[in-house]
């Protein structure tokens, strides 16, 4: 048994959970995005808990979950960029959509161990870089806000898991640990910024 692809996912099916309802509660494209994140590195995480039991090689499965996850991410913080503007400077919102285009381009190169592996690390960056920006100046406008403190915490997170499996070869092969209980703690940084949004949410409401 995958213990820690197991923790992942229990963390990751109730991060989706959150996500969903606070995508329902506010009519929010921006969290439903982040809610099919999640949901499609949850799936990835559930093929690595069952690759002994499934007869066909997982591994394309796996990759193409995560990239998924990431073009949704973007997604997400693409609508948050739009719903950050003044109306009138806002782009079309199908525009938002643009970065599962992702999807598409990473098929052409699937079998290229170099070039998939450097799209994917490319992509990863992308979001971060973008997130970090993003609920930073939201930070920087807001401080009292505790759900954007926690993204940002999620994003720091986010951010170690991300340097430690490109840039530490040996947490890739041989201690896996450590970037599964770095991503771990995002995720729970992740969903408890969710939980946040969703109580604000219900107090505004009553």
């Amino acid at each position: 048994m995958n213990w820690d692809a197991l923790l992942l996912l229990i963390v990751g099916l109730y991060s989706t959970v959150k996500s969903s309802q606070l995508a329902y509660r506010l009519k929010s494209l921006k969290y439903l995005s982040y809610a099919l994140s999640i949901l499609f590195f949850v799936l990835g995480q559930g093929a690595m808990l069952f690759e002994n039991i499934i007869p066909t090689d997982i591994t394309l499965l796996i990759e193409f979950s995560t990239v998924i996850a990431v073009s949704f991410v973007l997604c997400g913080l693409a609508v948050f960029i739009r719903d950050s503007k003044p109306v009138f400077a806002q782009f079309p919102l199908i525009y938002a959509a643009a970065p599962l285009l992702l999807i598409f381009s990473y098929w052409f190169v699937k079998d290229s161990f170099a070039i998939k592996a450097w799209l994917l690390s490319i992509y990863q960056a992308g979001a971060l870089l973008v997130g970090l920006m993003m609920y930073g100046a939201q930070s920087y406008r807001n401080p009292e806000e505790m759900d954007i403190r926690y993204m940002l915490i999620a994003i720091a997170f986010f951010v170690l898991t991300y340097l430690a499996y490109w840039f530490i070869p040996e947490v890739q092969s041989n201690y896996q640990w450590i970037w599964q209980l770095l991503l771990g703690i995002s995720l729970m940084a992740t969903t408890q910024a969710f939980r946040i949004s969703l109580k604000q949410e219900t107090a505004v409401e009553m």
